[in-house]
């Protein structure tokens, strides 16, 4: 509230609204939008190219656009918590 205040201290209503209409219609860049890969092992990021098998430049590791098997690692996190909920809230202490 108090960054709110401040910003329209300094500026304008319509400015402000001119602000957020823009950032509504521009979606943020993303790794992939840009085109860049990530190497899990070093975090090297680099620029992708169009390869079936592309290796990380400093370590030569296989780079990756998304996580391998990311979906399926929350799956299961997701369904260990459910499980694990209920003895750990009848547990009398």
């Amino acid at each position: 509230m108090l960054c709110l205040s401040a910003l329209s201290a300094l500026t304008s209503p319509e400015q402000l609204w001119r602000w957020v209409e823009r950032a509504e219609n521009d979606p943020p860049a993303t790794g992939r939008s840009l085109g860049l890969l990530v190497c899990l092992d070093c975090r090297a990021t680099v620029r992708g190219v169009q390869a079936a098998h592309l290796r990380c430049p400093r370590c030569h590791a296989a780079l990756h656009e998304r996580k391998p098997h990311s979906l399926a690692l929350t799956a299961v996190l997701v369904a260990s918590a459910a499980v694990l909920y209920i003895p750990a809230n009848l547990l009398l202490s």
